[in-house]
C-alpha cells in the first residue's frame, strides 16, 4: 500500500507540495510562538510535525509530570519525550516535551488561547 501511495503522490502537481509545505511551516511557526510566549524555548525543526520544547527553561524538571500538569491546568496535551527513550530515567530524557503542529488552525488557535489565559509557565 505504501508504494501505491507514493506513486499517487508523485502525480500531484508541484504547486500542491509548495502549498503543503507553506501551510505546515506556518503552523510550526505559530505553535512555536505560542510556546515561546508561554516561556518554553523550542528547537527548530525542518522535517517533522513536532516541536521539542525545553522544559528546564521554564523551571520544569520532569517531562511526564509536566505533561500531566499541562493537560489538567492548561487543557493542552504534550508528549513526554522520556516515553521515546530506551532509558527514560536519564536526565536528558526528562528535559523536553514534544508538541504536534499537524493540527487544524482551529485547534492551534484554541491551544494558543489556553496558553494565553494561563500566562507564562513556571515549574
Amino acid at each position: 500500500p505504501f508504494q501505491l501511495a507514493a506513486a499517487a503522490g508523485l502525480s500531484f502537481p508541484q504547486a500542491w507540495y509548495a502549498e503543503f509545505t507553506a501551510t505546515y511551516q506556518q503552523r510550526r511557526d505559530r505553535l512555536s510562538g505560542v510556546l515561546e510566549r508561554a516561556g518554553l524555548s523550542c528547537f527548530p525543526t525542518e522535517g517533522s510535525y513536532f516541536l521539542l520544547a525545553d522544559l528546564h527553561a521554564a523551571g520544569f524538571r520532569d517531562d511526564a509530570a509536566f505533561s500531566r500538569w499541562l493537560i489538567a491546568q492548561v487543557g493542552v496535551a504534550s508528549i513526554p519525550v522520556s516515553a521515546l527513550f530506551a532509558q527514560p530515567e536519564r536526565p536528558e530524557a526528562r528535559r523536553y516535551a514534544r508538541f504536534a503542529f499537524c493540527k487544524t488552525d482551529a485547534t492551534l488557535d484554541a491551544a494558543g488561547a489556553r496558553f494565553e489565559r494561563t500566562g507564562p509557565l513556571r515549574g
